[in-house]
This record gives structure tokens, C-alpha cells and sequence, in this order.
């Protein structure tokens, strides 16, 4: 009598059902991971401009205690930090006199392009270390 040996089948690989619920699971997590991390992304951007506009507001303040005036940027030689993904101005203001005299004080604006909305990402900080978004109007 002759036996017949059954060869056992392989189970290598997945089924095309298996792939496509991989394939919209992963599709579900982007959907609710890129908002977020674009989010993040931009908050991280927006932390350059405040940092180097606190920075330039030191820069400013210093020099006015040693020349009893404001100037531009390249005056007071203060180098941005970061990428330079921002813009900066110096504008001298039109201020209530203080304990020293002075009527003028400086606003340092910084505005970057930073999505492809064509929206600008305006900051601004005042002789009084007020900073400010103008879009979020904080």
C-alpha cells in the first residue's frame, strides 16, 4: 500500500484583506498626527522671533543707557540667532516722557511667511517689553 504524504502548505506572507486594514489604520494615525505636529512646528518657528525679539528689546534698552537714544539694528549690531526664518525692524516711536526726559521710545517687529496659506506671522515688542502676535492679537 502506497501512502500519499500530504506536503504541509507554507503560510508565508499576508492577505491582501490584512494589508489594507494595516493601510487604513496607519491612514487614521496621520490624519490625527499631522495637525498636530504641524501645529508644533509652527509654535517652534514663532519661538525664534520671540526669542531674538526679547533679545533685541536687551540690546536696545542698553544702548539707550549709554546714548540716551534708540537706533536701528545695525547700530546697535545685535546679530539674530536661529535660522532667520523672520524679518526684523527697529521704528522709533512717539512715547509719554519718562523719569529721564525722553518722548521716544522703539517697536521691534519680526514677520515671517512660515505656511503656504499666505499668511504672515507678524510679532512685536515695545520700549515697555509688551510682545504681541498681530494676527492673534495677544
Amino acid at each position: 500500500m502506497t501512502t500519499v504524504r500530504t506536503i504541509p502548505r507554507n503560510k508565508q506572507g499576508f492577505t491582501l484583506i490584512e494589508l489594507m486594514i494595516v493601510v487604513a489604520i496607519i491612514g487614521i494615525l496621520a490624519a490625527i498626527a499631522i495637525p498636530s505636529f504641524l501645529k508644533y512646528q509652527a509654535k517652534a518657528k514663532s519661538a525664534e522671533a520671540k526669542a531674538n525679539l526679547k533679545g533685541m528689546f536687551t540690546t536696545e534698552i542698553s544702548y539707550y543707557s549709554d546714548n540716551s537714544q534708540y537706533q536701528t539694528l545695525n547700530t546697535i549690531n545685535y546679530p539674530p540667532i536661529g535660522n532667520m526664518r523672520y524679518s526684523y525692524s527697529v521704528t522709533s516711536t512717539a512715547a509719554e516722557p519718562n523719569f529721564f526726559g525722553s518722548t521716544t521710545g522703539f517697536t521691534v517687529g519680526a514677520w515671517a511667511s512660515l505656511g503656504n496659506n499666505g499668511i504672515n506671522d507678524e510679532w512685536a515688542i515695545s520700549d515697555q517689553n509688551n510682545i504681541c502676535n498681530a494676527q492673534l492679537g495677544y
